[in-house]
């Protein structure tokens, strides 16, 4: 209890009314809590005292509301201003709160995003690797004029393409296979042809051979033997390594591979190596018209005739039990290469050829299921030029694809 002060102050409570003194004139906007019913209330006014029966009044906070306010925005603006590290611990403080499940979700999210982009990526380069013969290329002549290479472990990895070869290989690979060279013990091939020591091939197998099954002794002085085949065209061969075989037709080939160096193909055969993709294709330098005689038309029939070029290149890339077929040819000007395209249109047109019936005349080795489609590729085949260069592009099921890789003349 305050002592009796004449110059006490008295204020009245907003809840019950009772009138109460203070020891200083209190503004409006303090707190303070009623003698009478213990409630709090906010003042509104206080006037001099006028008795010493008034009951004294609990102040409960003596900072007016303005102020008090005014306080609370100074505080605040204190915190914005604290030093970085002090935010910098606030924030990670609030990290820790995360859900792991967040943390699990942005992760697998990270991944797949990751994987997409790898798919992606792969389908973008999947037509630019390597020749399926390209390690085998060290083993080719220096004079090859026309290569060949087959990745017989990818093409039997897919099941269409695995049933086409069984079916119907192309025809450097039943020459092989009549050599005593079976398809289904080979992981590639290579096979060569030059303008004046006939051909040769280069095979590397699956797992490393019985040399002594397919080559006899050395000849005294030589480092090269005859070959053991009861068929074929090949007579001459040597182990490059444990895996891969070289052969030839004839003696001063196989000398040749032994003496030679690095690889050095001409220019114009060269340029078409680095062009072909795929599993199946084939490359041509620049061919002469006796060039052209000596290799040939393809055993089943299928012939791109359209003349000596400066160079060629045909290969196919998988996809699924179909193959995108692909042939580049230059030629020495705009006007061989419009001769072409005709050419090309024509054999094409031949290709989709029909009988009375309306059905294609399908060849030896060829799913009938693959009718329609075979019709249709060469129908929709696309053929252009463009200066001296002719393109075509063609879809086509397994077995024709490779038919038509391997099969090409020109």
């Amino acid at each position: 209890m305050w002592a009796s002060n004449p110059m006490a102050f008295f204020i009245h409570c907003t809840k019950c009314g009772a009138s109460q003194r203070t020891p200083t004139r209190l503004p409006a906007g303090r707190r303070l809590t009623c003698a009478v019913c213990n409630r709090p209330f906010t003042t509104v006014a206080a006037a001099q005292s006028e008795g010493d029966d008034i009951p004294n009044a609990e102040i409960v906070d003596d900072e007016p509301e303005p102020e008090r306010r005014s306080r609370r925005r100074r505080r605040e603006d204190d915190e914005d201003e604290r030093p970085r590290s002090h935010r910098k611990l606030k924030e990670a403080a609030a990290r820790q709160r995360v859900s792991p499940a967040l943390y699990v979700g942005v992760g697998l999210g990270g991944f797949g995003l990751l994987l997409l982009i790898g798919v992606l990526i792969y389908f973008a380069t999947r037509d630019s690797s390597k020749p399926a013969g390209s390690d085998l290329l060290a083993h080719a002549p220096n004079d090859a004029i026309l290569l060949s290479g087959y990745d017989l472990d990818e093409l039997s990895g897919n099941d269409a393409f695995r049933r086409a070869l069984e079916r119907r290989a192309p025809p450097d690979l039943v020459e092989l296979d009549r050599a005593g060279l079976r398809t289904a013990d080979l992981s590639r091939v290579l096979v060569a042809r030059t303008a004046n020591n006939g051909h040769t091939c280069a095979v590397r197998f699956k797992t490393a051979p019985d040399q002594t099954k397919y080559l006899q002794a050395p000849t005294s002085g030589k480092n090269y033997a005859q070959f053991i085949s009861l068929a074929g065209n090949y007579k001459f061969g040597y182990f490059a390594d444990n895996k891969t075989l070289v052969l030839a037709d004839k003696e001063p080939a196989i000398q040749a591979l032994r003496e030679k160096g690095k690889t050095t193909f001409t220019g114009d055969l060269q340029t078409r190596v680095d062009k072909v993709r795929g599993p199946v294709w084939r490359a041509s330098g620049r061919l002469r018209s006796a060039d052209v005689e000596r290799i040939g038309n393809a055993d089943d029939g299928f012939s791109l005739r359209v003349g000596p070029t400066v160079g060629t290149a045909a290969w196919l890339v998988m996809d699924g039990r179909m193959a995108d077929v692909r042939f580049e040819l230059d030629f020495e000007n705009a006007g061989q290469a419009k001769q072409a395209v005709a050419t090309l249109k024509g054999a094409f047109l031949l290709q989709r050829s029909t009988n009375e019936l309306g059905q294609l005349i399908l060849r030896e080795g060829t799913d009938p299921s693959d009718a329609a489609d075979i019709r249709l590729g060469y129908q929709n085949a696309d053929v252009t030029d463009d200066g001296a260069r002719v393109t075509a592009k063609l879809r086509l099921p397994a077995s024709e694809a490779i038919r038509a890789v391997g099969s090409a003349r020109n």
